[in-house]
């Protein structure tokens, strides 16, 4: 599995560095089911961050969280995520998507588990449909 995460990670940091003229980045990252990939991403990224005067927000959903608790409570990756404040406890991710850059400022956002994200829209027929016939 680290191989996965080193992989995505150089695939990160080159397109990191095509798009040097931008202020902000986001990456979103879904369908992996290791909490120990995500933590070497977040880590290494983290670092290259630092390491490249660019603010870094990760975040791995809530939802996907849960599902890595549920399967294995003692895993020290989702620990040392949850330590970090890579974990999206509040289920905010949409306001992380939206955070602006500040003037001067590289900002590179990480999320990560979005597939386990639910958005319920009240303006889509098929959930007025649920809603009203309740």
């Amino acid at each position: 599995m680290k191989s996965l995460a080193v992989f995505l990670v150089n695939n990160i940091k080159r397109e990191i560095q095509q798009a040097a003229n931008d202020s902000k980045n986001i990456i979103c990252i879904k369908g992996i089911n290791s909490a120990e990939v995500y933590c070497d991403i977040c880590t290494q990224l983290n670092l290259y961050a630092s390491n490249n005067d660019i603010s870094f927000v990760a975040k791995l959903s809530n939802g996907k969280y849960q599902d890595f608790l549920a399967n294995d409570a003692d895993c020290a990756a989702t620990k040392l995520m949850f330590n970090h404040q890579w974990v999206d406890t509040e289920d905010k991710m949409t306001s992380y998507r939206n955070k602006p850059a500040v003037a001067g400022e590289k900002l590179l956002i990480l999320m990560m588990g979005t597939e386990i994200v639910v958005v319920f829209r009240t303006s889509s027929p098929l959930v007025r449909s649920r809603l009203s016939s309740k």
